[in-house]
């Protein structure tokens, strides 16, 4: 048997599933684990958490069991925002450059898409 997880991150209030694939003869059974504890009742190929929060977030892990034997699966970091707002603040210009600064709980990413030599800058957040 072998069972692959993927990390996710989320927004608060949002649904998460976690699903694995385990085959074998006779069928599986699954226990879904939060930071190494069982999760009572997660006991099928999915877990869904209907509207994550912030204590939702840490690492899951799934074990596959059958009468040939028992794996674990990888762990899943489950990472939760309580919001996918940014804020700018702080902006101004200096040193040949418009400085800012972003807050806010998600992870952002900037990309200077301006060409060598160009006096404007653009930047692009992602989330």
């Amino acid at each position: 048997m072998t069972i692959s997880l993927r990390p996710l991150a989320s927004v608060a209030g949002n649904p998460v599933t976690f699903t694995a694939l385990a085959i074998g003869a006779p069928t599986p059974t699954y226990q879904w684990q939060f930071n190494g504890a069982n999760i009572t009742g997660a006991n099928s190929a999915s877990y869904t958490i209907s509207s994550v929060t912030t204590n939702d977030a840490g690492n899951y892990s799934v074990i596959a069991s059958n009468s040939a034997g028992s794996t674990n699966s990888a762990t899943a970091v489950l990472q939760v925002f309580d919001s996918a707002t940014a804020t700018l603040s702080g902006w101004g210009y200096a040193n040949n450059q418009f400085q800012f600064t972003v807050t806010g709980s998600s992870p952002f990413t900037f990309t200077d898409t301006s060409a060598s030599g160009m006096p404007y800058r653009f930047y692009r957040a992602v989330h």
